[in-house]
């Protein structure tokens, strides 16, 4: 019976850290227009001075989510090679890409990144959410990843002009 108990206990503990992880707060920035949901209770970074986005970490340090904007210089085929681009030591996992959208996801030594980002304002906008978090965490970080990632959504940015 204790060994049913201590199990029940572990997965309700379990689901509980899951719950807390997938709880959010809306970031909207002004400068591109766009919005996601950053985690509830992360601290955010010294927001640069161009207004381009947000960083936000995880209080212990060891994830962050990164959502950030800028204009499109030559064309969304060249975002979406940008965002292919493996970085020092990363190893992709997940490449896919859609008519306005692309998504990289992989890993890099005990660290799991997942990038998304989605062309916006008729071609003239990138907007990208970058969020990285250790590989031991994964199984805590699936609802967190899924619900920011999906979050992201373009608008009318105060320097991009009208987008819609």
């Amino acid at each position: 019976m204790r060994g049913l108990l201590a199990g029940a206990a572990m997965l309700a503990s379990a689901g509980m850290v899951a719950a807390r992880a997938a709880e959010t707060t809306p970031y909207h920035n002004v400068r591109f227009g766009f919005s996601v949901e950053a985690p509830a209770g992360w601290i955010p970074d010294q927001p640069p001075e161009n207004g381009d986005g947000a960083t936000f970490r995880a209080p212990d340090q060891r994830a962050f989510v990164a959502a950030f904007g800028h204009f499109v210089l030559q064309s969304f085929a060249d975002e979406v090679q940008g965002l292919f681009a493996e970085h020092d030591g990363e190893v992709d996992t997940l490449k896919r890409s859609g008519k306005d959208w692309a998504v990289v996801s992989g890993v890099r030594e005990d660290t799991i990144f997942y990038r998304r980002g989605m062309i916006s304002c008729r071609g003239t906008v990138w907007n990208e959410v970058d969020i990285e978090y250790p590989a031991s965490k994964k199984k805590e970080f699936d609802a967190l990843v899924v619900k920011v990632a999906g979050s992201l959504k373009p608008g009318v940015g105060a320097y991009a002009g009208p987008c819609r």
